[in-house]
């Protein structure tokens, strides 16, 4: 039986704990317990961490084992600048070994380093009598290796770890961006994220107005008043702000320093980070971060905002464009209701003014006729008053839309004979069609009242008809009276304003059901209003 080599035994067990620590301080306790024990080396140990972003070897930790001493360990801040002439620091940039001999002491660099690149070096000062041999120095090597290799894997870890937070903080954010409707919200939510990360000092946010140029009125400030104060960088701020509206890609202002007047002495070097919030290729706000960290806004960090900033880009277009919406529904809701007042009210209260000026010319020659005229009167106040307060209340303005159409026309037409001068006759062809939605049931309705409210006021007329056809899936409502007609009828009567509202509104509801509006009219000829629209439903027996 092969007897192991105890040093071997202890390199290999040091190695497989190296490799299982994933974080870096314990992963330098255990290098420094691993020189002691299977080095056996009794000196000084310092290891520093290569930050070339700083260009330094910072974060040191030190360690010492003399003499059977206790092993310690501490921390010290000291700083080594990467382009000088320090051992230290050759050593991190040549990735090899150096050695320096003293009288006393003897001193070991070796940089640990993994895939061509320096983690971190590692400093063994030791008595020059204990001063390690090849072998040794060749074990420490070794453990230094297993130490980068467990330094790189911890380093990818915490990466790994800090993006899946970062992502699943923008999967959290871009559900409560697209939920909102108003884009002075959504830029605050975008200052508010930004703000959370750990560099952040201050965060200030734009909209893009429709000039293409910052929106001062929407500017949304993160930060306290003490973090880098407005003087410090509002010039500058503004400049970049317009560059990323101009370039349209993210931004970083290095070595910019505060003034020693209001940052103090030494001056600290403030990093200004601008994103665009896009949508497509328009830039529809800015975001701009700023710090004074050393750390600042590495590569992820950059690319998380960027990735926010497409998304409150999209978020803002969304509500821009639900904003617009509104807008436009209102206008429509308002148009609507200028069309229900002028073909529902308008039409029963000029119809009672005109029958009251009737009967004031009749009063003193027909009393009788007076009386039916009246009584017919009074019917019809009270139920204009009882629709208009039902079309208060937001219900159907006409009465039973849930009825049959043909019952719907009849009804109103049985109405129409009871208060008015003229006589109108009505039928009904075909088969009715079932399940006819609400909406051509009412603009039915309101085209028959306008048509047969012209006939009182304009036509002249001593009798009109009301025909209602259905054929198939079509439906045809054909509304003509014998009066005095008019010319400049046609197929597009009432698509301009001097025809009057009344012929608009009827051939708005026309095309709001998806039918046509004919006007035919010659002086003389009497008028026809022919409407004609195609549903889908079952017909059935009337």
């Amino acid at each position: 039986m092969i007897a192991r080599d105890p040093a071997v035994e202890v390199l290999r067990n040091s190695a497989h704990g190296l490799q299982i620590s994933l974080d870096k301080n314990v992963i330098v306790a255990r290098l420094f317990k691993a020189l002691a024990d299977s080095a056996d080396i009794a000196g000084l140990y310092r290891l520093g961490f290569v930050d070339k972003a700083q260009g330094v070897i910072t974060g040191w930790h030190s360690a010492s084992s003399f003499d059977g001493a206790p092993f310690s360990g501490a921390k010290q801040n000291a700083l080594v600048e990467l382009n000088s002439d320090n051992p230290l620091a050759r050593a991190a940039a040549e990735g090899r070994p150096i050695n320096e001999d003293n009288i006393d002491a003897k001193r070991l660099i070796v940089p640990l380093t993994c895939g061509g690149k320096t983690l971190a070096v590692l400093e063994v000062t030791t008595e020059s009598r204990h001063a390690p041999d090849h072998l040794k120095t060749r074990t420490i090597e070794a453990l230094c290796n297993q130490a980068a290799i467990a330094l790189k894997n911890a380093e990818a870890i915490k990466s790994a770890r800090k993006q899946a937070r970062k992502l699943s903080s923008l999967y959290e954010v871009s559900g409560q961006l697209h939920s909102k409707r108003v884009p002075e919200r959504i830029i605050a939510l975008v200052a508010d994220y930004a703000k959370k990360l750990p560099q952040s000092e201050k965060v200030v946010t734009w909209l893009i107005d429709g000039d293409s140029r910052l929106d001062m009125k929407s500017m949304v400030v993160r930060g306290c008043r003490r973090e880098l104060p407005e003087k410090a960088w509002r010039a500058d701020l503004f400049k970049l702000a317009r560059l990323v509206l101009r370039q349209k890609k993210p931004a970083l202002i290095r070595r910019y320093k505060l003034p020693a007047k209001i940052a103090g002495h030494p001056p600290p070097t403030v990093f200004v980070l601008g994103i665009p919030l896009m949508s497509k290729d328009r830039v529809n706000g800015v975001l701009i971060a700023m710090t004074s960290h050393p750390l600042h806004y590495g590569k992820d960090d950059i690319e998380a905002l960027s990735i926010l900033g497409q998304m409150a880009g999209r978020a803002i277009e969304n509500a821009s464009l639900y904003q617009h919406t509104k807008k436009l529904a209102a206008f429509e809701e308002r148009y609507r209701i200028a069309m229900d007042l002028h073909d529902g009210l308008a039409q029963a209260l000029f119809s009672i003014a005109l029958n009251l000026e009737v009967c004031q010319r009749l009063i003193a020659k027909d009393p009788a006729d007076v009386k039916n005229r009246l009584a017919g009167l009074q019917d019809l106040t009270l139920e204009t008053l009882k629709d208009t307060r039902k079309y208060i209340l937001g219900l159907q303005p006409d009465g039973a839309m849930g009825d049959a159409l043909a019952s719907i026309v009849k009804d109103y037409v049985r109405k129409f004979n009871h208060s008015n001068g003229i006589k109108v006759r009505s039928s009904v062809k075909g088969r009715a069609i079932s399940e006819l939605p609400i909406a051509v049931k009412q603009n039915l309705y309101r085209i028959l009242q306008e048509a047969l409210g012209n006939v009182v006021k304009h036509s002249k007329a001593t009798e009109a008809k009301v025909n209602l056809t259905f054929a198939d899936q079509n439906i045809e409502l054909l509304v003509e009276d014998n009066g005095i007609g008019f010319p400049g009828a046609g197929p597009d009567a009432g698509k301009a304003s001097p025809a009057g509202m009344g012929l608009m509104n009827m051939r708005k509801r026309a095309d709001m059901i998806g039918g046509t509006l004919v006007l035919d009219s010659l002086p003389g000829q009497g008028t026809k209003v022919l409407v004609k629209v195609s549903v889908d439903g079952e017909p059935h027996d009337n």
